[in-house]
């Protein structure tokens, strides 16, 4: 299936070749990727990236879309109710392909950016015996509005939602938050809203709290997963920092990896997001102990990104060396290191994407050519 990919173990056979890196600052993206290896998906959807940024036509749209996707929390019933049937398919063909819930089921679940619901719906339905959690920054913050209680009153009873924005507050003990079996990322979005060429000067993300936020998402989820339990988190563009850094962290801690991304009519199959699935995540004393050193370095970088409490100007947004600690860019994009399993990884995700962009230029009328 298109996207799909289980953990296999990375081979010494590969189409990637050593080089040196040009530049002041080394980061990875496609253009560095591409460097190193001939990977066909990646350069075919860098290539289709290149013309929608270009045409000029199409920017009218692509800035609506921006302008909604900040005002998700504020738009109509109707398209809240959209957004929350998407995700719960999503979630549904994660749990049928990834098996993100087991035979033996699962009891307690939490839900980190809860959205609309649509995660825990699908939890809900799929695992009649699980209560869930879900931790939402408070409602003028949140990426949307919660209907799970509104659609489904049955199944929110077994949901307790709870305010709490863990890109500025320090994580409460909630007397409801312990080990989960499956804790789920429902998605941060880092606004990088750049043409691929900006972005190759960036010094660091310009997304301040969407940074602090990222980081304290993947603090609670670490915290808060049972040894042996399931990580699933949703993240951006696979071949860019920081999600080479944080799919390396949950490869590095899992017996098990698994990336998707869904192809459905309003999955955002255009965008870059994709699904990763940790299975097994701390498992072995060897993973615990590294997860640990991980956690204990987030906590670090959290703090240091939300700065000084009565100072809002000392916060910042993620440089490219902050997960230095997890593993540096060079590890990333060594032919030799990560890089052979990177590019494993993503190839189902870049080629399941550039047919969607295909699609969506040929309908706009733009030439693009074979993908």
């Amino acid at each position: 299936m298109p996207g799909l990919l289980i953990q296999t173990p990375v081979t010494e056979q590969s189409t990637c070749a050593h080089q040196e890196c040009g530049g002041d600052i080394l980061k990875p993206s496609a253009r560095t990727i591409l460097e190193r290896c001939d990977v066909q998906e990646l350069r075919e959807l860098e290539r289709l990236r290149r013309l929608g940024w270009n045409e000029a036509a199409l920017q009218s749209y692509y800035d609506e879309r921006r302008r909604n996707a900040d005002e998700h929390g504020r738009l109509a019933f109707e398209t809240q109710r959209y957004y929350y049937n998407a995700v719960a398919q999503s979630m549904h063909e994660l749990i049928a392909i990834a098996g993100v819930i087991p035979k033996s089921g699962i009891y307690d679940f939490l839900v980190i950016n809860c959205l609309q619901g649509g995660h825990g719906s699908a939890i809900l339905q799929s695992a009649p015996r699980a209560f869930g959690v879900g931790i939402d920054p408070p409602s003028e913050h949140a990426e949307g509005t919660f209907l799970l209680d509104k659609l489904d009153k049955k199944l929110s009873r077994r949901y307790m939602r709870i305010e709490c924005d863990l890109g500025t507050d320090e994580h409460p003990l909630f007397p409801h938050i312990h080990n989960f079996d499956l804790v789920i990322l429902g998605g941060n979005r880092l606004r990088v809203h750049l043409h691929p060429d900006e972005k190759e000067t960036m010094l660091s993300i310009p997304d301040v709290l969407g940074s602090a936020r990222l980081i304290g998402d993947f603090i609670a989820a670490l915290a808060f997963v049972q040894a042996g339990g399931t990580i699933v988190a949703r993240l951006s563009h696979l071949e860019e920092f920081p999600s080479t850094h944080l799919l390396y962290l949950l490869d590095a801690i899992s017996d098990t990896i698994v990336v998707h991304k869904p192809a459905f009519r309003g999955s955002g199959a255009t965008r870059p997001w994709f699904h990763v699935v940790a299975k097994g995540v701390a498992a072995t004393d060897e993973h615990a102990l590294l997860k640990e050193r991980y956690l204990a370095g987030l906590r670090g970088l959290w703090a240091d990104l939300r700065g000084e409490e009565t100072n809002a100007s000392t916060a910042r947004g993620l440089r490219f060396d902050d997960l230095d600690f997890v593993v540096s860019t060079n590890d990333i994009l060594n032919p030799k290191g990560y890089l052979p399993r990177l590019v494993e990884l993503g190839r189902g995700i870049w080629k399941t994407q550039a047919q969607a962009i295909s699609g969506f230029l040929a309908k706009k009328g733009v030439r693009v050519g074979d993908v």
